[in-house]
């Protein structure tokens, strides 16, 4: 009979055990897919980030490069004052 009640409370054990595993395993799909949308917001952030960087940049740049063709057409109109040929 003692064998029985033994056979009984580890079976019984075993199937706690078994309904803990699942759960567990339950817990983990979430946890991993939730970590995965995570990081997926992560990178799309920083990709955001990166955009807006770039297009400052390219705004800074182009202010430059306007900067630059004033001077270069202050500086034609000077030497053609001065009666040099300017080419362009």
């Amino acid at each position: 009979m003692a064998l029985r009640e033994d056979l009984s409370r580890e079976k019984a054990s075993c199937s706690r055990m078994a309904a803990e595993l699942a759960h567990l395993r339950g817990e983990l799909s979430r946890l991993t897919s939730e970590l995965q949308v995570e990081r997926d917001q992560s990178n799309q952030m920083t990709s955001q980030f990166d955009l807006e960087k770039m297009k400052k940049d390219q705004e800074d740049l182009l202010e430059l490069l306007a900067d630059q063709d004033s001077k270069l057409l202050q500086m034609r109109s000077r030497l053609r004052a001065l009666g040099e040929k300017v080419v362009i």
